[in-house]
């Protein structure tokens, strides 16, 4: 089994890696909203949320793609999100 991804290249965007534990909270007490959506895919490419809102719009829109493709690789190798069936529903 391969290492998990954690992190990738964003053709001239940056280096994109998953948030860490303190910026998942900081993420988590801010108030519902547009900022509270980019947030992961700033604080991935290490920018503030103020520097990643004045990225041009192609370059933000990889930055989001690049942060659902960590994401998407690392749920996937948890055996119980890969597979619905892992966990039998109770009757």
């Amino acid at each position: 089994m391969s290492a998990p991804l954690t992190e990738i290249e964003i053709e001239d965007v940056g280096i994109m890696r998953l948030p860490n534990m303190w910026q998942y909270d900081r993420i988590r007490a801010m108030p519902p909203g547009h900022n509270k959506a980019i947030a992961p895919a700033a604080f991935g490419l290490g920018m503030t949320i103020r520097q990643f809102k004045r990225l041009p719009v192609e370059k933000a829109t990889r930055g989001n793609r690049g942060f659902i493709s960590p994401n998407r690789a690392a749920h996937s190798r948890c055996p119980a999100r890969a597979s619905p069936s892992a966990h039998p529903q109770a009757q």
